[in-house]
């Protein structure tokens, strides 16, 4: 019975010990990916980067880089668009903000899981305008800069592959799902959407003379996809 017991003991103790183990590797994995995405360009980063952009993003993107914070200097909304058909008429919807609810609810309600969300869209424009930018790098390099043409297909190929674009098309599907809900619709037999983000730049410090709530001295910029079908 004693020696039953014994055996017990060390079994629940290796198990905890493997436990352990697994918890601490799987952390310093996570840790060393995380860190590596923050550090300056350097081979070892540039060798890996698709595959630790595809790991960081758009969950645990930052805003900061190391040793160097990257404070918050512009407002993100991103604006979808529904197109519904039915029996070959299509319906379009207004163009609605999904940013300023989870706004208003995390104002009111600090728990709110909102605020992850908000977080995850601001990673997914982060990586969606960086494989845009890349892509216009590379355009205005090559030959396909001379072909508009084939120059916006490239961009365009860029957006679509961007895990920030699939991230926003995701929730484009469980918005239309309570859009359609709300207004009482039926199931359309096929539903397109089109999305619009919108960065508008505050201010900074040396121009704190300026009105901070006048929307006149913001600059605004934004980006309009192509119609993406989600049904």
């Amino acid at each position: 019975m004693e020696r039953e017991i014994n055996m017990d003991n060390k079994t629940t103790n290796l198990g905890l010990k493997l436990f352990r183990l697994v918890l601490i590797a799987g952390l310093t994995v996570h840790f060393a990916i995380v860190g590596m995405h923050l550090m300056p360009d350097n081979p070892i980063k540039h060798r890996y980067d698709t595959e630790i952009r595809h790991y960081v993003f758009p969950y645990f993107g930052q805003s900061w880089k190391l040793f160097a914070p990257n404070p918050v200097n512009s407002n993100l909304s991103i604006l979808i668009q529904f197109q519904d058909y039915k029996n070959g008429k299509a319906t379009p919807s207004q163009w609605l903000d999904i940013c300023q609810p989870l706004i208003q609810e995390r104002r009111s309600n600090f728990w709110s899981p909102s605020q992850r969300i908000l977080k995850t869209f601001s990673g997914s424009v982060m990586n969606l305008l960086e494989n845009r930018s890349k892509a216009y790098e590379y355009v205005h390099k090559e030959f396909a800069a001379k072909d508009s043409v084939k120059s916006a297909g490239i961009v365009k190929k860029a957006i679509d592959i961007s895990a920030g674009h699939k991230a926003i098309l995701s929730y484009a599907k469980f918005a239309h799902n309570n859009y359609m809900g709300k207004n009482h619709m039926a199931q359309p037999d096929s539903s397109f959407v089109m999305y619009r983000v919108i960065e508008s730049k505050f201010p900074r410090f040396s121009k704190r003379n300026l009105d901070h709530f006048n929307l006149n001295n913001y600059q605004y910029s934004q980006i309009r996809t192509h119609e993406y079908r989600i049904l």
